[in-house]
């Protein structure tokens, strides 16, 4: 699945491919609102940086199942903070088995993506 990068989309595309990534969210939580704002919470900590990246990939793709990969792969084309969609990206393509760039563990390190 493509991560895309948003640099050149107008702020109504965001906006629409937002209001898609929130159908598609409800619909892979089927409804249940409790899930859903777990989950929105989670994504809410990983932007203001309280949640690491590789604790954000791994839950998601624990909540989002195997199925649902392209809701993942648009919630990260949708980050705002590019240092952090690259490093979600990364991990998201090496856990595929497509090494995509490899960044090195110490700067991986320095924004903790690989803290637990």
């Amino acid at each position: 699945f493509l991560v895309e990068d948003p640099s050149g989309w107008s702020r109504e595309e965001i906006a629409k491919r937002s209001k898609k990534l929130n159908e598609e969210l409800r619909r892979v939580f089927k409804g249940d609102a409790a899930k859903l704002d777990r989950y929105l919470k989670l994504s809410g900590e990983f932007v203001n940086g309280t949640v690491s990246a590789a604790v954000f990939h791994d839950t998601s793709l624990n909540l989002l199942g195997v199925k649902n990969l392209r809701v993942f792969s648009e919630l990260i084309s949708l980050l705002e903070d590019p240092v952090k969609r690259h490093v979600l990206e990364t991990l998201f393509r090496e856990a595929k088995g497509k090494r995509s760039s490899t960044l090195s563990k110490d700067y991986l390190m320095s924004i903790h993506a690989r803290s637990t």
